[in-house]
């Protein structure tokens, strides 16, 4: 045991280190951040509770078993907060250590009005960017459970898997179930549209041109990043907080793309400060 201890005192050094920066993050979200009005206490805190019918929960209109990663939701709110937020903070460090984002991408991600908005309103958007960082087998059933964010990727994976029926398997049979088990839960009625709201940043329908194009040059190419980008050039909705996902994803292989994805929403924050009155510089 010792000598054993003695081989590995550095990776138990840093998990260490780790562990102790995530208690301490945890302590300073906790009192900071707990109590933060978003998303998360307005509507999928309650979605586990009300496992029998997700559907009902006001808000929630994700597919069904996408209620089952959400069962942190029985803890206190407060702290129920601060694990969903740190989920997606996780999920984003994971996205940029993948691709070999290296630092560049870790302030891409995080320093930009992008993450400042996904802190504010909390989302569920760890749950497909964690579907995209899996293998399909696994990764498809999380990325179908919020396809407006890198929904698009899921083409490029399958024809890298040579469009075998094998990641489809567990997709199919967790659809099917969800049927049997929830009814035709597609059929519940939604909100308002919230196609003509201000969050909405969607570039849609005039976007749709470019999407294709660049969904096309993702297939010649199997690249399944650009795939992801498409996504939000082909759909009406697109919440800016979604697009943080591709950013760390971007810093990797796409640099350039990042970069200039950053300034443009950079530059967009500052001038829209300006317009309502707030001089950030």
């Amino acid at each position: 045991m010792i000598v054993w201890l003695r081989g590995h005192w550095q990776q138990i050094f840093k998990v260490f280190v780790f562990s102790l920066a995530f208690a301490a993050l945890f302590i300073v979200l906790y009192i900071y951040y707990g109590d933060n009005q978003n998303d998360w206490q307005r509507y999928f805190s309650q979605v586990f509770a009300h496992i029998q019918a997700p559907n009902k929960v006001e808000g929630f209109f994700n597919p069904p078993w996408t209620a089952l990663l959400l069962a942190y939701g029985l803890l206190p709110l407060k702290i129920s907060n601060v694990i969903k937020l740190l989920l997606n903070i996780c999920m984003l460090l994971w996205a940029v250590f993948k691709v070999k984002g290296g630092w560049l991408g870790i302030v891409l991600t995080f320093i930009t009005p992008l993450f400042f908005d996904m802190a504010r309103v909390n989302p569920i958007d760890w749950i497909p960017l964690l579907g995209f960082l899996l293998p399909p087998i696994w990764g498809f059933p999380l990325m179908v459970t919020k396809p407006q964010t890198l929904g698009a990727a899921m083409l490029i994976k399958w024809k890298m898997e040579k469009f075998s029926l094998k990641p489809l398997i567990p997709l199919a049979i967790i659809i099917g179930g969800s049927f049997l088990i929830w009814g035709n839960w597609v059929n519940i009625k939604g909100p308002v549209s919230v196609l003509d709201t201000p969050q909405n940043f969607s570039f849609w329908p005039l976007g749709i041109p470019f999407g294709i194009i660049l969904l096309i040059y993702s297939w010649r190419t199997n690249d399944e990043l650009l795939a992801g980008a498409s996504t939000y050039l082909l759909i009406p909705y697109v919440a800016p907080y979604s697009m943080v996902c591709l950013l760390a994803l971007l810093s990797g292989k796409h640099k350039k793309i990042a970069f200039a994805l950053y300034l443009g929403f950079l530059w967009f924050a500052v001038v829209e400060a300006r317009r309502t009155g707030i001089h950030i510089f």
